[in-house]
């Protein structure tokens, strides 16, 4: 048992240690901005949620816009949460504060996990940096998701923090703070918060280290209290999304199938081999501490466990999605989960070598001198790989398109400025980012898509007509040259009729597309045009 004095010197050395993680946090957020590629405004994902977000700081921007009515529900506590600060602040620099929020929040849950390990201010910093820089190509999963995102801030990375903060309050015995933690992360992202919250259940009923039950009977309720209080907008939302058509038949495995294949099947082998890669690893790290610190030995178990379980249900989503095409467990989308197994494996393969080091077991271990060489092969792979992402990615700056525009984004630009702002234009539905650029509303974009199966009806019969009567084959990415391409070849009497349809009185066509005259603007690529009445 430790001595009085032994324990005032813990105490000091934990507390320095916060001290020493809170004055890195700045700078490791900075790095990890940097190595994302700077701050990214206006692209992927922002162009269906920031229009959102400008509805919301003025109710009566675009009122009859598609696009918007398609994706209000979707992260609508970000959206929010983006729409006051913009209202006090403006847009980009809610957009930038909330980027390196989300940093903040992800490096507090992963100084949490690193200090349960018992791991220093410097091994933490160099865990967060390998998971900035991909090393070993940690913080990849099996599809393109990542741990930490990339330069268009998203909810995920808020998720993501909460449940490493999660992990370490469970492997602390402190189940209170891990229920409002799960909760939290439901807010910020509601799939990964509700399957974080599903797999980790069972450590709550029993401790996966072995010990006694982390809750009494009494606890049971607060904990669902305290997870319910953060998570409870969320759930709500997305009730009243199903109840609006969430689960319409429609949304099944072909149209998850067309319009997000990215998400629902397996990156590459290569991404498969990191994976088990940095599963031998957390698996290493189970072994390694069994018999060593508590704490640490909790966390491992209760890591392996958590990693085991994201295995076996993605497994059971290639079952579903490749073989038997029900698309029920795809929908889940478990694979959201599985950049955690190879955070997991950085983290291990760091805190085995520091404690092998400090303990000199490591020379006397054949499993960890195996693992030690096989991480030595891993490095010498991926190495140079990182060298060359960081030297193409690494920036310090915040860009929007405007910064360096191209003849899309100018053609948008001349519009914000002097088309009409009441009126619905027909673009290419492979362009993305219309509304975004324009201010104004579209028919349909290929990339702005519905949440489930709300509206999706709608939003397929939508491309089919700006497509000339039936969708183009074709899958995911490829699908917004196909589309483009099918939006081209339409005659101006075709467009007049769909225009007439959905109340459009202008189009963008490429520059070479037929016309009957009335071109407004015209650039390199694209033209504006009046469409005119239909016959």
């Amino acid at each position: 048992m430790p001595s009085a004095p032994e324990i005032a010197s813990n105490q000091r050395q934990r507390s320095h240690d916060v001290f020493v993680a809170l004055a890195l946090v700045p700078v490791l957020s900075v790095i990890l901005v940097c190595a994302a590629g700077g701050i990214v405004i206006g692209e992927s994902n922002h162009v269906g949620l920031l229009p959102v977000v400008r509805r919301m700081v003025d109710p009566g921007y675009l009122p009859n816009d598609f696009g918007i009515s398609l994706r209000w529900y979707h992260h609508f506590p970000f959206a929010v949460m983006l729409g006051w600060m913009s209202a006090l602040l403006g847009e980009n620099t809610a957009v930038v504060i909330m980027s390196f929020a989300g940093r903040v929040v992800f490096l507090g849950g992963l100084f949490s996990f690193c200090r349960v390990l018992g791991m220093r201010p410097w091994a933490f910093a160099g865990c967060a940096v390998g998971l900035g820089l991909t090393l070993l190509h940690a913080g990849e999963g099996l599809e393109i998701n990542t741990l930490l995102g990339n330069g268009v801030i998203q909810p995920p990375i808020f998720a993501h923090g909460a449940v490493l903060g999660a992990l370490a309050a469970i492997a602390t015995g402190r189940p209170l703070a891990a229920a409002a933690s799960l909760g939290l992360a439901t807010l910020c992202h509601l799939q990964i918060g509700i399957l974080a919250t599903a797999f980790l259940a069972p450590a709550f009923v029993y401790r996966i280290s072995g010990d006694k039950p982390l809750l009494s009977r009494g606890a049971v309720v607060k904990s669902l209290l305290l997870w319910a209080i953060p998570a409870s907008p969320c759930v709500a939302i997305a009730a009243v999304a199903l109840h609006q058509g969430g689960q319409h038949a429609a949304w099944n495995v072909d149209y998850l199938s067309l319009r997000m294949p990215h998400h629902m099947e397996l990156a590459s082998m290569g991404a498969l081999i990191w994976y088990l890669f940095h599963l031998s690893f957390v698996a290493l790290a189970a072994f390694w501490f069994d018999r060593r610190c508590e704490r640490a030995r909790s966390v491992w178990r209760l890591s392996l466990y958590f990693a085991l379980a994201i295995s076996l249900a993605s497994s059971l989503h290639f079952l579903d999605y490749y073989w038997v095409r029900w698309g029920g467990i795809a929908k889940l989308q478990f694979l959201r989960l599985t950049p955690f197994v190879t955070g997991f494996g950085l983290v291990a393969l760091l805190a085995v070598t520091i404690d092998g080091y400090r303990s000199r077991r490591l020379p006397g271990s054949k499993v960890a001198l195996l693992g030690m060489g096989w991480a030595a092969l891993g490095l010498f792979h991926s190495l140079p790989g990182t060298l060359h992402s960081v030297q193409r990615h690494w920036a310090w700056a915040v860009t929007t398109p405007w910064d360096d525009p191209d003849d899309w984004t100018d053609m948008c630009g001349w519009i914000a400025r002097f088309g009409p702002a009441e009126a619905t234009y027909l673009t290419p539905p492979g362009k993305e980012g219309f509304t975004y650029l324009s201010n104004r509303s579209t028919v349909v974009e290929f990339k702005t898509n519905p949440d489930g199966g709300r509206l999706l009806t709608e939003w397929t019969a939508r491309l089919a007509d700006l497509s000339g009567g039936a969708l183009p084959k074709g899958r995911g990415f490829e699908m917004e040259t196909l589309l483009n391409e099918r939006f081209a070849s339409l005659d101006a009497a075709e467009r007049r009729r769909i225009g007439q349809k959905y109340g459009a009185t202008y189009a963008v066509l490429p520059s070479a597309a037929e016309d009957d005259g009335g071109v407004l603007y015209r650039n390199r690529s694209f033209k504006l045009v009046i469409l005119g009445t239909a016959p």
